[in-house]
C-alpha cells in the first residue's frame, strides 16, 4: 500500500504526463488520462488521510466543536438560515479575543446599570409597536429622566464600579475559561 506522499506523487506524475511532454513542454493535444486501480487507490489513500486529519483536529478541539455546534443551532434558529448562521459565527471568530473581552465587559456594565435602574424604579422602555403617541413617548422620557436624576448618585456608583473594570473582567473570564478547559477539555 502506498503512503500519502507516494499517492500524491503518483497522481501528480500521471496528470503531468497527460499535459506535458517528456521534456517538460506543454502538449499541444492533451492526452486522455487512463485511470487504473493504482490511481484509484492513490486517490482513496489521500482522501482517507485528509479525513483522518480532520478527525484528529476535531478530537483535539472537542470543546470548541461542542460549543460551535450549539452556537450554530442557536444562530440557525435566530436567522432561519444555515448560511447566515455560519456567516455570523465566522464573523465572530474573526474578531480578536481582546475585542470579545471588551465587548463582554461593556455588556456586563450595561446589564448591571439596567439592573440598578430597575431597582430604583426607572420605568422600562415603552413598547413602540403598540401605537404609542408622540406625547406618551415624551411623557415617558421625562419620567425616565426624572427617575435617573433622582437616583443619580446610586446609578453613577454602578457605572463607575470597579466590579467590571478591565482587569477584573479579564481575570474573571480567564478564570472561567481556564476552569472550563480543566474540567471539560479532555472529556468526550
Amino acid at each position: 500500500m502506498m503512503n500519502v506522499s507516494q499517492s500524491i506523487s503518483r497522481l501528480i506524475y500521471k496528470f503531468s504526463k497527460a499535459i506535458k511532454n517528456d521534456d517538460g513542454t506543454k502538449r499541444k493535444n492533451v492526452k486522455p488520462i487512463y485511470v487504473d486501480q493504482n490511481d484509484l487507490d492513490a486517490l482513496k489513500n489521500i482522501v482517507k488521510w485528509v479525513n483522518d486529519q480532520k478527525k484528529e483536529s476535531i478530537s483535539q478541539q472537542r470543546m470548541f466543536a461542542k460549543i460551535f455546534i450549539k452556537k450554530l443551532e442557536f444562530e440557525i434558529w435566530r436567522t432561519s438560515s444555515y448560511e447566515m448562521a455560519l456567516e455570523k459565527i465566522q464573523s465572530e471568530l474573526s474578531v480578536s479575543l481582546e475585542s470579545h473581552y471588551k465587548s463582554f465587559r461593556n455588556e456586563m456594565m450595561m446589564f448591571n446599570f439596567d439592573m440598578a435602574c430597575q431597582m430604583v424604579g426607572v420605568p422600562a422602555d415603552l413598547d413602540f409597536k403598540k401605537g404609542i403617541t408622540v406625547d406618551e413617548r415624551k411623557s415617558h422620557a421625562k419620567e425616565v429622566l426624572k427617575c435617573i436624576k433622582d437616583n443619580e448618585i446610586e446609578l453613577k456608583k454602578e457605572i463607575i464600579s470597579e466590579h467590571w473594570n478591565e482587569e477584573n473582567t479579564n481575570t474573571r473570564l480567564n478564570d472561567l475559561i481556564s476552569d472550563l478547559i480543566n474540567n471539560y477539555g479532555d472529556r468526550h
